[in-house]
């Protein structure tokens, strides 16, 4: 997998999370003021005026995404995707952001988006790398663990309500997004189902809310590599993260701090012990439902998808969940 494809399978795993940082940080409906479009050919005009034309019912329904969400998605990466040019061709920032939007939430081929959106296969080529590395940087503000005590404790708390297990730190697990393997080391990307993808390590709170995403890794890569891999494991072997478990499933191994299931309990509190944990570590496999389902180009089972956009997805999705949506 060439660079490229890393690039945009980390920036899905983002468009997920912005959408669910999003709703903590704006607990109330704030709409932006509108955004004065720059002057453009009379497509691009139109596609300016798009989210004003669609009811809020449409264009969630077309990019997964609330209006106030995308508008302020939009007034983070303008910098980055605007024209440096005053160019009266030039695609502007906010319809290259829809098209990557539709993309993402629909699993379209390019050529569709342009009976969307009104840009073709070629820019869409361009676009995409643009739009994903602009929210790559953001991601850091929307993905992350709790950073005082007080987090932690309410973190811990809900876990315990969730599943009674006590001191749970996060749920983890790996998902595969099929892909169009590279010709060069096809053989890496084929999965234990003989199809083509990249496995995806993330990390959830008891809210479905994303703590830690870790993507780029072959199909082929057990769930185990992937964390002895990760800055995760470092974190926690260096003494970085407090007292308590991740909860995954037995293919992670004992480690000091790694609950997994018994295989063959014995008795009744061994049962027991399987049942919390079960509990507890459903609420990872609820979250990549989640995100499969709100952003199709994650759940394609053909494996078209050509670009690596798993963080971007999820930090747009944190972005919307923690502003906007209640799924708990």
């Amino acid at each position: 997998m060439n660079a490229f494809q890393e690039d945009i399978l980390d920036a899905a795993v983002g468009i997920f999370i912005l959408r669910s940082r999003y709703r903590r940080q704006h607990r109330r409906n704030v709409r932006l003021p509108p955004i004065e479009p720059i002057i453009r050919p009379r497509i691009f005009r139109e596609r300016l005026a798009m989210l004003d034309k669609l009811s809020d019912g449409k264009i969630v329904s077309m990019f997964r995404l609330k209006r106030e969400a995308i508008l302020e998605l939009y007034a983070h990466i303008s910098e980055d995707t605007e024209p440096l040019m005053g160019r009266s061709h030039a695609v502007p920032g906010m319809c290259k952001l829809l098209a990557v939007l539709y993309l993402v939430a629909n699993g379209s081929f390019q050529h569709v988006i342009y009976q969307v959106i009104g840009i073709s296969q070629s820019s869409m080529s361009r676009i995409i790398p643009q739009v994903f590395d602009a929210i790559l940087k953001l991601t850091r503000n929307y993905i992350y663990f709790p950073s005082n005590n007080e987090a932690w404790q309410a973190l811990k708390l809900g876990f315990y309500q969730l599943g009674g297990m006590p001191n749970v730190l996060g749920a983890i697990d790996c998902t595969h997004v099929m892909i169009v393997p590279p010709r060069a080391n096809e053989e890496q990307f084929r999965n234990r189902k003989n199809t083509h993808s990249i496995s995806v390590q993330v990390v959830c709170d008891y809210k479905m809310q994303i703590l830690s995403v870790c993507s780029g890794f072959p199909g082929s890569c057990h769930d185990s590599f992937i964390l002895q891999q990760s800055a995760l494991r470092e974190k926690f072997v260096s003494g970085n993260m407090p007292d308590g478990w991740l909860v995954g499933d037995a293919g992670y191994g004992c480690q000091p701090w790694m609950l997994t299931p018994l295989l063959n309990p014995e008795n009744q509190p061994e049962m027991q012990y399987n049942l919390a944990h079960r509990k507890t570590r459903g609420v990872i496999e609820r979250t990549f439902g989640v995100l499969k389902s709100r952003f199709r180009c994650l759940d394609k089972s053909g494996g078209w998808l050509l670009y690596d956009p798993n963080s971007s997805v999820a930090t747009i999705h944190e972005l919307e969940l923690k502003k906007y949506i209640n799924v708990v």
